[in-house]
């Protein structure tokens, strides 16, 4: 189950990974930085991380299935904005309580509109449009899925008749009142037997019969 899991997933923690080391790719340039790190940051970077992984898996998996296809969708906007708040307000927070006072330090460089609306607003809105871009992505696949069962059930149910091993079939010969000794398209792969029950009567020949009953068979011996 952990192997299948793995598979299944192993994109998604290379990403999520790479955007939680993604600021401190420096310190590989500049190891002697290290010891400047603030704690602060890397406590309020992870938790970041950790909220955007939790919105991206709530959409993914119960808000997009549950409300994505609803008529107005107004749920689903409505929560999608909900949590959108939620973040803003974390954010806030973080600046908010920030050892090294960055909130004065926003608003004496007129960033702090930015830092705590613009940048989450668009960070919190690729997350989501990622998850709902791989929901419609795997709801398109389940449904393809779905159209194959459902076309395999139909032919289970309804089959159509088909001719098999008919290879060819020679054309009316009005002469001899039988079928011509060559086929042009098709013929009997085949020999048919036992198809009829015969019985040993004699009588004149008919209309409808032919003249030359021996014909007939050469006409299936020839192709």
């Amino acid at each position: 189950m952990i192997k299948k899991l793995v598979k299944t997933y192993y994109i998604h923690f290379i990403t999520w990974a790479a955007l939680l080391l993604l600021p401190f790719i420096g310190f590989l340039y500049e190891p002697n930085k290290i010891s400047e790190t603030n704690l602060y940051f890397i406590k309020t970077h992870g938790i970041n991380i950790l909220f955007l992984a939790a919105a991206f898996y709530i959409n993914l998996y119960y808000i997009a299935p549950k409300y994505f296809f609803e008529k107005n969708r107004l749920k689903f906007i409505a929560l999608t904005f909900l949590v959108l708040g939620i973040y803003i307000f974390m954010t806030y927070l973080i600046v908010r309580y920030s050892p090294i006072d960055e909130m004065k330090n926003l608003e004496n460089k007129n960033f702090l509109f930015f830092r705590l609306f613009i940048g989450p607003s668009i960070t919190y809105s690729l997350c989501m449009l990622t998850s709902t871009m791989m929901f419609l992505y795997d709801e398109q696949a389940r449904q393809k899925e779905l159209n194959k069962l459902i076309e395999i059930a139909q032919q289970i149910t309804h089959p159509q008749p088909v001719a098999c091993r008919l290879a060819g079939v020679a054309r009316p010969d009005a002469f001899f009142r039988c079928a011509q000794r060559f086929s042009t398209l098709f013929r009997l792969l085949q020999p048919i037997d036992l198809l009829m029950e015969v019985e040993d009567e004699m009588s004149p020949i008919g209309d409808d019969e032919t003249a030359l009953p021996v014909l007939q068979a050469l006409g299936l011996v020839f192709f």
